[in-house]
């Protein structure tokens, strides 16, 4: 059956394209990793951004790519989850040798990210 409007007839269903082919992946991805903090270690950190005029995402993800390329003696940490947590934005490079360490330390990845930023944290605040 053929009707008036031509948007109700089936014969335009059949030119719909399927797109087959999966999106590609930004060059510039970051990828975001969640570093529970105590609630004096995200005062600590809230400060050293203040102090540097910016926000304490682009400070995390910024020391953290420092400290990943100086190849420090992280000690071991107590690891403790908490509903509070820093972020941090890494790029695909950084977050690669974050996953380094989890292996290396056979531990998670936000493991791995807490025993660097407590690190961190206590060297910068010297």
């Amino acid at each position: 059956m053929e009707y008036f409007n031509p948007m109700l007839n089936d014969k335009g269903k059949d030119n719909v394209k399927l797109n087959d082919k999966p999106r590609k992946t930004r060059s510039d991805k970051k990828y975001p990793v969640k570093i529970p903090l105590t609630l004096d270690q995200r005062i600590q950190l809230k400060r050293m951004a203040h102090a540097r005029n910016t926000w304490p995402t682009p400070l995390a993800g910024e020391l953290i790519k420092k400290y990943l390329i100086r190849s420090y003696d992280y000690p071991a940490v107590t690891y403790k989850t908490s509903a509070k947590h820093a972020e941090a934005k890494l790029e695909k490079e950084y977050y690669d040798l974050l996953i380094q360490y989890s292996i290396e330390w056979d531990t998670s990845i936000r493991q791995a990210a807490h025993r660097i930023f407590t690190e961190i944290l206590h060297r910068e605040s010297e």
